[in-house]
């Protein structure tokens, strides 16, 4: 059966169930032992942190830099000094970090979408990968989302925080709006989305709340923090794109709950989990969907990149902050 090797000292929680011995992998991003069912859980004591979503003694760090993958084992090797936090967004980011250097990290999946660049900000060392690649050439369908966060897995992250530009359901989320998400309603296709495509078992890992509830507590903390209003829960739907929805798959996700509709919330985030990391996004609402606000005659992209610019200084100012959060 598959065995995730390296996430924490031992391999991940798994349950037998049934006749066909099916494991269920019940996650482990959180401190507390007795709360860990579906990836639930919080920190046991000591001030909101983004690094309290793992305890320091859980961390697993070894010399190598490369990775390995056989068909019954996944064993992601980590550099050393490891970085605190990971953050996928896009190149603007790079601007913002101090004392910046690429790690030039392959995986077993192909390359990442641009350098694994790690540095320092508010204090702590971040590792960076532009999720659409330099230039923004990786179309939403073609990210390389399994090597991406096997990267920054190998790069000694733990914590991803992850930048998204959406659309809005709601005329109460308004484009510049802030968001963090609490639920998934996955609509791609097509997409490479697990780790687990050996033909040698059956591997479930628990996903009832796709986000990390520390990197999400954090996230919410920081926009208190600094003054900008944060819309605390939402689900986003993710669909394949490049193209928009149209005003009928816009109604049809509204009716399924939906708030904010999105091109690369997945596979990224179920990525995350099995790799045991704690992920938490931001989503940045640039523009209403199809038939909704002032998309009811269409979505023009010379509005879309102007709420863009507005909004990511606002983003940085909460990333800044966010990753100051350290217990201490």
């Amino acid at each position: 059966m598959p065995v995730v090797v390296g996430i924490t000292n031992s391999p991940p929680e798994m349950s037998t169930r049934g006749a066909h011995n099916v494991k269920v992998w019940s996650g482990q991003i959180a401190q507390d032992t007795e709360n860990r069912s579906e990836g639930r859980g919080v920190p046991r004591s000591g001030p909101l942190s983004i690094m309290n979503a793992f305890p320091v003694d859980r961390q697993l760090t070894m010399p190598q830099s490369r990775c390995e993958r056989d068909a019954n084992v996944i064993r992601v090797r980590s550099v050393t000094p490891p970085a605190d936090i990971g953050i996928i967004g896009g190149s603007g980011f790079y601007s913002l970090l101090d004392d910046a250097s690429p790690l030039g990290l392959d995986t077993p999946f192909g390359p990442p979408s641009g350098d694994i660049t790690v540095g320092l900000l508010g204090g702590r060392r971040v590792a960076f990968v532009p999720r659409h690649g330099v230039g923004h050439r990786f179309a939403p369908h073609r990210v390389p989302y399994r090597a991406n966060l096997w990267a920054l897995r190998s790069a000694g992250v733990r914590q991803v925080l992850a930048l998204s530009a959406v659309g809005s359901l709601r005329t109460d989320l308004p484009p510049g709006s802030l968001v963090i998400p609490d639920q998934i309603l996955d609509r791609t296709s097509g997409r490479a989305h697990t780790y687990m495509d050996a033909d040698n078992g059956v591997f479930h890992v628990a996903y009832a709340d796709p986000y990390c509830p520390v990197g999400r507590a954090c996230a919410l903390a920081a926009g208190g923090v600094t003054g900008l209003p944060v819309q605390p829960a939402a689900t986003m739907v993710v669909v394949n794109g490049p193209r928009f929805s149209t005003r009928a798959e816009s109604q049809e996700f509204q009716r399924a709950g939906a708030a904010i509709i999105g091109m690369t919330g997945m596979p990224e985030a179920g990525l995350a989990r099995e790799l045991g990391l704690c992920y938490a996004a931001v989503a940045v609402v640039v523009n209403y969907a199809a038939g909704r606000g002032d998309s009811i005659e269409g979505i023009r992209l010379s509005d879309i990149n102007a709420v863009s610019r507005e909004a990511l200084a606002r983003v940085h100012k909460i990333f800044d902050y966010l990753v100051t959060l350290d217990g201490g």
